[in-house]
C-alpha cells in the first residue's frame, strides 16, 4: 500500500523581516548605550581600584618611612630600601592607568588605531563608537577616583575637601565629554569637505 504524499509550498512570511530589519537601528543603538554603560562601570571599578591602591601606598610610606621620606635615602638595610621602592612605585599606578587611557585615546584618533579596536573589539564599531567608549571609560575612572577619594576621606574621619574634589571631578568629564563634541565637529568638518571635492 502505497500513500501519496503532498507536497505543499512553504509559506514565507516577509513582513517579520522587514519588521526586525526596521528595528535594527534602534537595537545597534540600545546595544552601543548598554555597551557605554558597560564600559564606565569598568572604568568606574578601575578608577576606584587605582586610587585605592595609590592612596593606600601613600599611607604605607607615610607610616613607615615618614611623610617626606626620599625612596633613595638612608635606610636601615637594603630590603627595607627595596620594598619603600616597591610601595612607592605601588602607589605610583595611576599614573601608569592615566598614560594608557591617554594612549588608547590618541590612537581612536588615528585610522591605525581605529583599525586595533575594531580588531580588538571584534566587530563592526564606528570609529566614532570606539571613541565614545573610550571616553566613557575615561570618565569612570574619573568618577571611581572620586568615590575613591571620598569615601576613604569620610572613613578615615578625616575633612573632605568637598569643593576642590567636586571642581575636579567636573573638570575631568567636562574634558571628557568635550572630546566627543570635538571628535563630531572634526567629522562634520570632514564630511564637508568630502562633499565639496
Amino acid at each position: 500500500m502505497t500513500q501519496n504524499k503532498i507536497l505543499h509550498p512553504a509559506i514565507i512570511d516577509m513582513e517579520e523581516p522587514l519588521l526586525e530589519a526596521a528595528d535594527a537601528p534602534q537595537k545597534a543603538n540600545e546595544n552601543c548605550e548598554n555597551k557605554n554603560s558597560q564600559v564606565r562601570l569598568h572604568g568606574a571599578v578601575i578608577g576606584f581600584l587605582t586610587q585605592l591602591i595609590n592612596i593606600s601606598g601613600t599611607a604605607i610610606i607615610a607610616f613607615r618611612w615618614g611623610q617626606n621620606a626620599n625612596v633613595f635615602s638612608e635606610h636601615d638595610c637594603i630590603w627595607d630600601q627595596l620594598l619603600h621602592f616597591f610601595v612607592y612605585m605601588v602607589s605610583q599606578v595611576d599614573l601608569c592607568l592615566y598614560f594608557f587611557m591617554w594612549v588608547g585615546l590618541t590612537a581612536a584618533l588615528t585610522d591605525r588605531g581605529i583599525e586595533c579596536w575594531q580588531h580588538l573589539l571584534g566587530g563592526s564599531h564606528s570609529s566614532r563608537s570606539i571613541f565614545v567608549m573610550a571616553v566613557q571609560f575615561y570618565a569612570g575612572v574619573v568618577i571611581g577616583s572620586f568615590l575613591s577619594w571620598f569615601s576613604l576621606d569620610f572613613a578615615l574621619g578625616l575633612p573632605a575637601p568637598v569643593y576642590p574634589m567636586v571642581s575636579v571631578l567636573f573638570f575631568g568629564l567636562l574634558i571628557s565629554y568635550s572630546m566627543v563634541w570635538c571628535f563630531d565637529m572634526e567629522e562634520k568638518v570632514d564630511e564637508e569637505e568630502d562633499a565639496h571635492v
